[in-house]
């Protein structure tokens, strides 16, 4: 997780339009303002460091290798175009630093039900969710296989799941409950976060007023609703 280059992808894949992600929710979102100890960002020294201290040595050829056993994996993408030159991007980073990962690609349609058979060991994966609750959709043992393809199950994050998803009994305490939980989740590494897109939205100015500031995670029809008509 630490040998993905997040400003790297950013600026050769993306023209550095978005932002670096070094946690797991948007940054709208409160959730996502953690301790900055719990951020993921790119670190190849600690990277290989680890590695070392696992006993996965670099060969001479550039593939770390431990018993006579070399560092390959599987890395899994869908067929999308902007999917496909990301993961590559990853492969190559992961490289960097001596892990030999084997690209598939599947059709977009057909990849979750492949996901379900647990024979993936990475994948590039994204969603679409203005909502904390999205770290228990990819991360509780409940979920394991899919959507929790990384089968990441632990017993302190299910009861600090538990905790945010049905313990909170106001805003700001839940708010409290899935930053734990969004910490604790990071600290185990069970992903690296690379990208957050932005939205633009175009609009006529003589026609429609907006305010300022816009108090919404994303444009939706709630926040259609502070539009106001200049006619």
């Amino acid at each position: 997780m630490l040998a993905i280059n997040q400003k790297e992808i950013l600026d050769n894949i993306y023209g550095g339009v978005g932002l670096e992600a070094h946690n797991f929710l948007i940054s709208a979102l409160p959730e996502s303002n953690i301790d900055p100890k719990y951020s993921i960002s790119y670190d190849p020294a600690k990277s290989a460091a680890l590695f070392d201290e696992a006993g996965w040595k670099l060969g001479t050829d550039g593939v770390r290798e431990k018993d006579g056993k070399k560092l390959k994996v599987k890395l899994w993408t869908q067929s999308d175009t902007e999917f496909k030159r990301l993961t590559e991007a990853v492969q190559a980073q992961l490289k960097a630093v001596g892990m030999d990962s084997e690209i598939t690609v599947f059709d977009s349609s057909a990849i979750r039900d492949q996901y379900k058979k647990n024979e993936h060991q990475l994948a590039v994966r994204s969603y679409n969710w203005n909502n904390a609750d999205i770290i228990d959709w990819f991360f509780s043992g409940q979920r394991l296989g899919y959507p929790n393809i990384s089968m990441f199950n632990d017993p302190k994050a299910e009861e600090l799941n538990a905790k945010a998803m049905t313990g909170s009994k106001t805003g700001e305490e839940r708010i409290a409950n899935f930053k734990a939980y969004h910490e604790y989740v990071l600290s185990q590494f069970p992903l690296a976060p690379i990208y957050q897109p932005v939205q633009n939205v175009g609009y006529n100015k003589e026609r429609l007023k907006l305010p300022e500031k816009i108090r919404a995670t994303q444009i939706e029809a709630t926040v259609v609703l502070d539009m106001e008509d200049i006619d």
